[in-house]
């Protein structure tokens, strides 16, 4: 790689220009369904060679020495490394979000790849998507609540409901209709989505089954700080009030109670050798905690008493009862993500006063002191009776702390990001 002679360069008024030629004003329906005055058009900067150029000279520093390929994601990618290849003298490649099927039938462009070093420029839902897979595997934690916090909930359901609509069409043999769902499906995110589960259930599975197991007023302490903070992301997102505010008030505290009672009567006694058909009814439930913010998949496999075997399942690589807990997972997907993607876009307010509710309620089991239930021994973490706080004291009180900071300091980068944007 031949580094251009500026381009150590600060360029400070870079953001403000980006900003003045990319960001409209008006009525845009965004791909969520939402309504916004306000839209920001990349594809106006990377239309305008100066300031494409202004963009990729800020990025040559920034790539590894030993690049030998530069990779662009189609379409937002392509015009960026192709600048950068050039400022740079490495070739280009653009990688297509689905190999083509006619002529080479490559799914990147450019020259052969193999054994040569990448660098490719792809968005942060990679990040995102590893955050999310991860969060599945914490009892307490939404899936769904990670993504409402890093900002790309709706992405999430609308890809999940495209791969959905994919199956849906390769079962019924429409070839056409099966890549045009595949093809609007943000892999950027889907995948390490899946990476990051199946990273966390291989390597941190055993760590968390520990710390949850031995140090249950500690665990709780944590999830109780990081879902107590987000609450107030679904109420960020709500859009304009159609009813009085006492109505959606009324709404919030009702599911709060709801989600509050079925939690308390919830057990959680390790059941050693559960039914096959318990362990698909189950992870049907329990996957829609990926998609639905403060529903954890993990806590509900413990109250019915399936967190621990289920781990067990897969340390000892027991593939039936992993392939039915497959199936019954993947059963309850396709039946719940199109129902809640009809409501985020067609009753977007009222679903996300649910979500609130549901994480006010889903507190209940997280206080970090509660009595052991009767015949609990195999899972003493499960939800019992409130108590107050006894020892240990400081270290679920600091862990509640550090966990409500955590997803404060999130929130806080969003509400700065956007304040940036709209200098």
């Amino acid at each position: 790689m031949s580094p251009v002679t500026d381009a150590n360069a600060t360029d400070p008024a870079l953001a403000a220009d980006i900003d003045a030629r990319c960001r409209l004003t008006g009525t845009f329906t965004l791909r969520s369904g939402q309504v916004a005055d306000t839209y920001f058009d990349k594809y106006l900067f990377e239309a305008d060679p100066a300031l494409l150029k202004r963009v990729a000279t800020q990025m040559v520093p920034l790539l590894p020495e030993d690049t030998e390929l530069l990779g662009g994601l189609e379409l937002g990618g392509v015009p960026i490394a192709t600048m950068v290849a050039q400022l740079t003298g490495t070739p280009a490649l653009f990688v297509r979000k689905l190999a083509k099927e006619y002529g080479t039938c490559k799914l990147a462009e450019g020259p052969d790849v193999s054994g040569r070093r990448i660098t490719l420029i792809v968005p942060l839902d990679l990040l995102r998507g590893f955050l999310i897979g991860m969060a599945e595997l914490v009892p307490g934690v939404s899936g769904g609540t990670v993504a409402l916090v890093t900002g790309v909930y709706d992405e999430l359901i609308d890809s999940a409901s495209h791969v959905i609509g994919a199956a849906r069409q390769g079962v019924s043999g429409r070839t056409a209709a099966l890549r045009t769902e595949l093809a609007r499906t943000d892999w950027w995110l889907v995948l390490p989505v899946l990476v990051g589960m199946g990273a966390a259930v291989l390597t941190v599975a055993g760590v968390m089954e520990s710390f949850v197991s031995d140090h249950p007023e500690h665990a709780r302490g944590l999830f109780f700080g990081l879902v107590l903070v987000s609450i107030l992301v679904p109420i960020r997102m709500l859009p304009e009030a159609t009813r009085p505010r006492w109505a959606d008030a009324l709404l919030v505290v009702a599911v709060a109670v709801v989600a509050f009672v079925v939690v308390g009567l919830a057990g959680s006694g390790a059941t050693a050798d559960p039914p096959l058909v318990l362990v698909a009814l189950a992870a049907s439930v329990a996957i829609c905690a990926l998609v639905l913010p403060g529903v954890s998949g993990s806590f509900f496999l413990l109250t019915v008493g399936l967190y621990t075997t289920t781990l067990d399942a897969v340390d000892s690589r027991d593939l039936v009862y992993v392939g039915v807990f497959a199936v019954g997972a993947i059963s309850g997907l396709v039946v719940f993500v199109p129902v809640l993607r009809h409501l985020l876009h067609a009753h977007r307010r009222t679903t996300l006063l649910v979500m609130s509710g549901l994480l006010a309620g889903s507190l209940r089991a997280l206080w970090p002191w509660q009595e052991v239930p009767e015949g609990a021994a195999g899972e003493a973490h499960g939800p019992g009776a409130l108590l107050a706080p006894y020892d240990p004291v400081g270290g679920p009180v600091l862990l509640m702390l550090l966990g409500a900071a955590v997803v404060a300091a999130l929130l806080s980068l969003e509400t700065w990001r956007a304040r940036v944007a709209t200098r």
